[in-house]
C-alpha cells in the first residue's frame, strides 16, 4: 500500500493547465513561473502534484520526502523511475532524469507507488 511521508511541499501558481486529473504525477515549473504537467519522457521534474488545481490556482508540489505517484507500469521498490509523457513514474532508462527510488511498487499498470524524491541527475 502506497504512503507518505511530507517534508518540504511548495505552494505555487498553476498554469492554465487544468491539473485537477493529475494529483499524484510528476509536474515541472514553466519559464513564466507556473507548474504545468512534465510530459517530456525521461525530463526534468520540480516534484510531486499533491492536490488536484483547477486552471490558474494554486498547486501544492511535493519537493522533498515520500511521496504518492501514480505509475505507468510495473515498478518494484529499489527502482529508480522517471517521468513519463504523461507525467506518471516510470523505470528510469538511461538518458533519463532519475526523480526518485521506489519504495513500495505495484504490478499495475496504473498503480498508486510511494517513491523517496531525490535530486534529479541523469542516467
Amino acid at each position: 500500500m502506497a504512503y507518505e511521508i511530507p517534508v518540504l511541499d511548495l505552494s505555487l501558481p498553476c498554469s492554465t493547465q487544468d491539473l485537477s486529473t493529475r494529483q499524484y504525477h510528476f509536474v515541472k515549473l514553466s519559464t513564466a513561473g507556473v507548474v504545468e504537467l512534465s510530459t517530456t519522457i525521461g525530463g526534468r521534474a520540480l516534484g510531486v502534484l499533491q492536490n488536484k488545481p483547477s486552471a490558474s490556482a494554486t498547486a501544492q508540489v511535493r519537493v522533498h520526502g515520500v511521496a504518492k505517484i501514480v505509475s505507468d507500469g510495473s515498478v518494484g521498490p529499489g527502482e529508480l523511475v522517471a517521468a513519463s509523457s504523461v507525467g506518471r513514474a516510470q523505470a528510469s532508462t538511461a538518458g533519463s532524469h532519475r526523480l526518485g527510488i521506489v519504495l513500495s511498487g505495484t504490478t499495475s499498470s496504473t498503480g498508486v507507488i510511494s517513491v523517496l524524491l531525490q535530486t534529479p541527475t541523469t542516467t
